[in-house]
Order: structure tokens, then sequence, then C-alpha cells
């Protein structure tokens, strides 16, 4: 076989085969060889990259305040449809689970109730009509005004800028008030709800059901409210060192916030978006990481910038210690003692005997 010429005849061929291989040589050398097996760089795998122009941080940053507006306005719209679909679904199951009734007064009770669950059915499903409308339009504006192909940096700037107002309102509540449970709270409330509207409006995006999509809704909201009141705990906790405290809050937003989008991402995969892959889910990821790190480090800061120091605090004790001193009248009710003491009954009067003194002769004379 190896004295054989198997190509005998085919001059002109492999000429051809060999020429075409010369032409795509340069092609072959002109794309640089990338060291990324896991896929980071080159959106393989285990990451999604960006593809085409990415925009400048400037065009990102003055994108924000549409993004914050956009996105309180889309999490009202997807509230407002869920909401409404939620009270015709309710009514819908009460009317269908109501039996036949016992007694004719029951049936006219029943068929009353009924009726009136009817009307207020018509009344969620002409309001619907409209709001449905909204919600997509105001998702629709939320995506125009958040700019495409963004870095990881600037991805997870613009979900801080999304997802802060809460947060903040909750660190304003606690400096305010020197109050960190109300901090927690709000933060935490405000967190679930924000959440809720955003998941909703994602899922139903997805073509899953009212049933589904509200279900994945309230189990981000948990995850997302139960995280942010932990990181605000951490922010306002008194009497630790500033730079400790400052590190621990970095810390436990960044890892919070990556727990919790571990906790979202599994959700919707189980629920509402099965086709999400693994460098997707890692995208997201290091996304919520750094952006919990980011907001970490603003609500620390600001908590710690708030705290009065130990000079400071005792200067307001002493300020608040003057000022209730100022305030008591220390003649109130002096008149009414004295007319108490003046009474005829009330007065104690001492009749003491004058002595007599001596005359000086017989004081002399006894000298």
């Amino acid at each position: 076989l190896e004295g054989e010429d198997l190509l005998a005849g085919e001059a002109q061929p492999v000429r051809g085969f060999q020429a075409e291989v010369r032409r795509s040589e340069p092609a072959v050398a002109a794309t640089p060889a990338v060291n990324d097996p896991m896929g980071f760089e080159s959106g393989g795998e285990f990451d999604v990259a960006p593809t085409g122009a990415e925009p400048s941080y400037a065009e990102v940053i003055k994108s924000l305040p549409a993004q914050l507006v956009a996105s309180g306005e889309s999490v009202a719209a997807n509230l407002k449809e869920m909401q409404l679909r939620e009270a015709i679904a309710t009514k819908t199951k009460v009317i269908e689970r109501a039996g036949p009734a016992p007694t004719a007064s029951t049936s006219r009770l029943r068929a009353a109730q009924a009726e009136h669950y009817k009307a207020k059915i018509a009344e969620y499903e002409k309001m619907l009509e409209s709001a449905a409308p909204e919600a997509v339009k105001a998702r629709e504006i939320l995506a125009q005004v958040t700019p495409q192909n963004m870095t990881i940096m600037q991805q997870a700037l613009s979900s801080l800028a999304q997802s802060a107002p809460s947060t903040l309102v909750g660190v304003a509540a606690g400096i305010l008030t020197k109050n960190p449970a109300l901090a927690m709270s709000i933060a935490g409330g405000g967190g679930a709800v924000q959440q809720a509207g955003a998941t909703y409006g994602q899922a139903t995006q997805k073509g899953a059901p009212h049933e589904v999509a509200a279900l994945a809704a309230k189990i981000d909201a948990l995850l997302e409210g139960g995280g942010e009141a932990l990181g605000l705990g951490y922010a306002f906790k008194s009497g630790a060192p500033i730079i400790k405290r400052l590190f621990s809050t970095i810390a436990v937003e960044a890892g919070q916030e990556a727990a919790t989008q571990f906790g979202q991402d599994l959700n919707a995969f189980l629920s509402y978006n099965p086709e999400i892959t693994l460098g997707e889910a890692w995208h997201n990821l290091r996304v919520a990481s750094l952006a919990g790190a980011m907001g970490g480090a603003v609500y620390g800061g600001a908590a710690i910038v708030a705290e009065p120091s130990p000079k400071r605090q005792a200067a307001a004790e002493l300020r608040a210690l003057a000022e209730d001193i100022e305030a008591v009248d220390t003649s109130a009710g002096a008149e009414q003692v004295a007319v108490d003491l003046l009474r005829p009954e009330n007065a104690q009067l001492t009749v003491v005997a004058p002595q007599q003194e001596e005359p000086a002769v017989q004081a002399a004379a006894e000298v």
C-alpha cells in the first residue's frame, strides 16, 4: 500500500486543494489564540460576553436616573397587573368552590355573593385590559433606557441604581431615628416588593401563567427582603471599629447578594425559565456580588459618617439635659405652698418665755 501512488492521475485536484489551503492560512493566522478554557473571556460555556460595542462609563452613568425612574414604573405596573390577576383568580375559585346550599335562604345568600363576585371580576378584567399593556410598555421603556452590551462592572452599577432606592430609604430612616430595626424593616420590605414586581414581569415575559409567575415573585421577594435586612444589620452595628464594620458590611452585602441571586436563578430554572444556562447563572452571580459590594460600601459608609463620635454624642446629651432643665418651671406650685403654710391649722408657732436678766449691782455683790 505504501508503494501505491493513490493520487496518480489526480494532479490537478491536488493542486486545487493546496491552493485552497494556502488561501485559508492567512485568515487562520490572523485569528489570535485565546487561552480561555473556561470561556470567561470568549462567552463560552461558563460566561455570557457582551456582543457589539460597549457603552462608555459616561453613557452608563448618564442613563442611571432614567433607569431608576423606569425601573420604579415597571415594578409598579407589574405589581398592579399581578394584583388584578390574583384578585380575579381568587374570586373565581370562590365561586367555583361554592357547592349547593342546604336551605333556600342560604341559597339566596350564596347567589347574591356570587353575583357580587362576578361583578368584581368583570371590573377587574376591565382594569386589566389597560393594566397589562401598560406593564408591557413599562418593561419596554426600561429596556430602552438601559444601555446594551455593558461590561460586568457597568451592569453592577446599573443593577445597584435600579434596586437601591428602598435600601437608601431604610438607611436614611435608620440615621434619622437611630433605630436599626426600622432601617432593616424598610429596606427588607421595600426590596421584597421591588423584587416581586421585577420577577413577575420577567416571568410573564417568558410566557409563564399567572400562578407560576406569582409564586416565583413571592419566593424571590422573600429571598431579597431577608438579604437586604441582613446587610443593613451589619451597617448599623454600633460599637464595632469603623474599618472593620465597613469591610464587614461590604463582605456581607456581596455575599448575601450572591446567595440571593443563586436562589433566584434556581427559582427561575425550576419555575419559568428552564432554558437558563450555567454561563448565564455564573454571569448573574458575578454581577450581583459586585453590585452588593458596591452597595455595601455606600450603605456602610453612610451609616458610619452619620454615627456621632463619643465627643459629639456627649455634647448632644449635655445639650439635651440643659434643654430639659430650662424647660422645668421651678416656680410652678410656689403660690399654693405659701397659702398652705399660712393656714391656721398648718401654722406652727412656739412661744418662748423671756428670761429676765439679773441686776448689775446684785451680780457685782455676788462677785
